[in-house]
């Protein structure tokens, strides 16, 4: 009985040390965001490869964005940066706005960045 337990004891930490490798893995393929852990996955809005998509907004209304004639959905939690990362509020953006996005898993918008205007000499 006692060889039993001392088992079960001795297997409890390695139990522990699973689950937390299991989390720890979990919340840093979550780290795709703004803001969060500067792994190799965060985003400052500095580069154009951070994003899914770039454009300008060719309209808006309500959670439907059109950014070069194509329909996009923001998600219900959206974001809004400028590069730095720098919170942003929602009415910073407008037609025209030079802007990159992030999408979710079902291809909503959940981070909107306002980029700068490209120069005319570029």
């Amino acid at each position: 009985m006692h060889q039993v337990q001392r088992n079960i004891l001795q297997k409890r930490p390695i139990l522990v040390l699973l689950l937390l490798a299991v989390f720890s893995v979990t919340v840093a393929f979550e780290s795709v965001e703004a803001g969060q852990s500067r792994g190799e996955n965060f985003i400052t809005g500095s580069s154009l490869s951070h994003f899914n998509g770039v454009g300008h907004i060719d309209s808006m209304e309500g959670n439907q964005l059109v950014i070069n004639d194509c329909s996009k959905e923001l998600s219900s939690g959206v974001k809004y940066y400028k590069p730095g990362p720098i919170k942003i509020p929602a009415t910073a953006f407008s037609v025209g706005s030079r802007v990159g996005y992030v999408e979710d898993r079902n291809g909503r918008i959940k981070s909107l960045w306002l980029l700068p205007s490209k120069s005319k000499g570029k």
